[in-house]
């Protein structure tokens, strides 16, 4: 009898955990959700962000939610907003470090991967939304760098900008570059 009372403990222990752990689908709406309770209030809803960033992580460590644009628009969004939290807090104080140095970067591959995977036009508006959400954040760093002559740091959002408006030219969305001036004046910069 003692045997049986342990084996279903047992069985417990092991299948409860199991029945508590949300499916990568649950976890893709979860992030969304959390990432839209944040931008409800974002001053005070800093923690849903967080939650949000750690759903859609682990929601796209699964295969099926890894070829879902709307998964990596989800990603790109709460990453943006990530980056613009540091963007706030270098206006505050330009000698603040940046929190997520590396959020617009990621911001940035989400949204392409969004594009590569999109199976609904929508997500490929979004995931192009999302990029040109990025230019201001990209062209502020890459123009910071650029005026404390760290040129080599300046490269990656710099070129990152000249990717978007190429991207934008294809999918026939307006460009960051109203005239061929401008834009080979960029390419310029980001040459040299």
């Amino acid at each position: 009898m003692k045997q049986i009372s342990f084996l279903v403990l047992g069985l417990f222990l092991i299948v409860g955990p199991l029945m508590g752990q949300d499916s990568p689908s649950k976890m893709m709406k979860k992030a969304d959700r959390a990432y839209s309770k944040y931008n409800l209030d974002q001053r005070n809803n800093k923690d849903e962000l967080m939650k949000a960033r750690d759903l859609i992580l682990d929601a796209l460590k699964d295969e099926e939610i890894s070829n879902e644009g709307r998964a990596w628009v989800v990603k790109g969004q709460v990453y943006t907003s990530l980056a613009n939290e540091d963007m706030k807090m270098l206006m505050a104080n330009p000698e603040t470090e940046p929190s997520y140095p590396d959020a617009p970067f990621t911001a940035y591959e989400a949204f392409f991967e969004a594009l590569n995977v999109a199976e609904k036009s929508r997500y490929e508006r979004e995931a192009l939304e999302g990029l040109g959400n990025l230019t201001p954040i990209f062209s502020n760093v890459g123009n910071g760098y650029l005026q404390q002559q760290a040129y080599d740091k300046a490269y990656e959002p710099l070129s990152a900008l000249l990717h978007i408006h190429e991207t934008f030219v294809e999918e026939g969305e307006n460009p960051i570059y109203q005239s061929e001036e401008d834009y080979n004046q960029h390419r310029f910069v980001v040459a040299i």
